[in-house]
């Protein structure tokens, strides 16, 4: 009879471990392994699902644009370390010229961009 509760609790344990890292949102955030691939624009045309898309991705391969919005944080693209080609991130005029250029500064400790990093006419100051 012990060994068969041994056995329920391990399964319930189990269970429970395991609906913790699925369900979690601050777990399931925390994957941040993706590459993706290609040059993104992120704009005033559909940003959530551009953000979306962006999320998980520590790696753009090609350009990536942020450029036109109304946007007041890059918290979207927390996982991001390296972009393979240019950098832009412009004519924002909620975001903070400090967030972009936290940004830059971590891609730029982490190995940079292959390309040019453009960051101008944003909100000044913050």
């Amino acid at each position: 009879m012990k060994r068969y509760a041994l056995k329920t609790f391990l399964a319930i344990v189990v269970l429970v471990t395991l609906q913790f890292f699925i369900l979690n949102p601050a777990v399931a955030e925390s994957d941040c392994n993706i590459v993706c691939e290609g040059s993104f624009v992120i704009d005033e045309i559909d940003t959530a699902a551009d953000l979306e898309t962006l999320s998980g991705c520590t790696t753009v391969t090609g350009d990536l644009a942020i450029e036109y919005l109304s946007l007041t944080s890059l918290q979207a693209l927390k996982c991001l370390a390296h972009v393979g080609g240019n950098l832009v991130i412009w004519y924002n005029r909620a975001l903070c010229t400090s967030f972009a250029e936290a940004l830059k500064d971590r891609l730029v400790e982490s190995g940079g961009t292959g390309g040019s990093i453009n960051i101008s006419m944003n909100k000044p100051g913050c």
